[in-house]
């Protein structure tokens, strides 16, 4: 696996080719996402790198594609309020459960979480690299792995008998590349129902 020591180094080493799904597409175009869009990602792998995670090309890729882009500003809980989709001829709304591909404002993903997610069974028995990437769903963190996996993050307080409340890192896996991943989540965002009809 390639690590890599500073962002000057991680900058321009790798392109993100994603294939997404027509609802995935219109979810992130809404977003401001476009497949040219080119940010300068230095802001987001520096906090990356102060919450001591590693950098790796493919966060830096992902980063110049997405970084930045957010549903904070929506204050409903439809992510466009005012607009109906249609997919194969069936309307639909997006629901707001994503909320931002900015990884300073990930929970639980600071430097004093760090330890749970490095050294999660998912990440270190397969020898991967994992680093936030986002904020979904008000309490869960983004991840994205070096091979290319996409999950979420969150702990949760465990009760085991009546001993005290014990935090516990969960990941929830939503695909195993990045289109894969940014699809199901766009898609876990759609709901379709009577009124997206109107």
């Amino acid at each position: 696996m390639l690590y890599v020591e500073s962002i000057e180094e991680l900058l321009l080493m790798e392109r993100l080719e994603l294939q997404l799904s027509p609802i995935a597409e219109t979810v992130y175009r809404q977003l401001g996402w476009t497949p040219a869009r080119d940010v300068d990602p230095t802001v987001h792998l520096e906090h990356i790198v102060e919450a001591t995670y590693p950098l790796f090309p493919l966060a830096e890729a992902f980063l110049r594609q997405f970084g930045g882009l957010t549903t904070l500003g929506s204050h409903n809980r439809f992510i466009f309020a005012d607009q109906v989709f249609e997919h194969h001829g069936i309307p639909y709304r997006l629901w707001r459960m994503f909320e931002n591909f900015i990884p300073a404002y990930s929970q639980h993903a600071d430097y004093e979480a760090a330890p749970y997610w490095l050294n999660h069974p998912l990440i270190v028995d397969y020898g991967r690299l994992i680093c936030p990437i986002g904020s979904y769903d008000v309490g869960s963190t983004i991840f994205l792995t070096s091979d290319g996996w996409i999950m979420t993050g969150q702990f949760y307080n465990m009760r085991w008998g009546g001993l005290a409340d014990v935090a516990k890192s969960a990941l929830k896996i939503w695909g195993t590349t990045p289109s894969e991943g940014l699809n199901a989540l766009a898609e876990y965002a759609v709901l379709f129902d009577n009124v997206a009809k109107e």
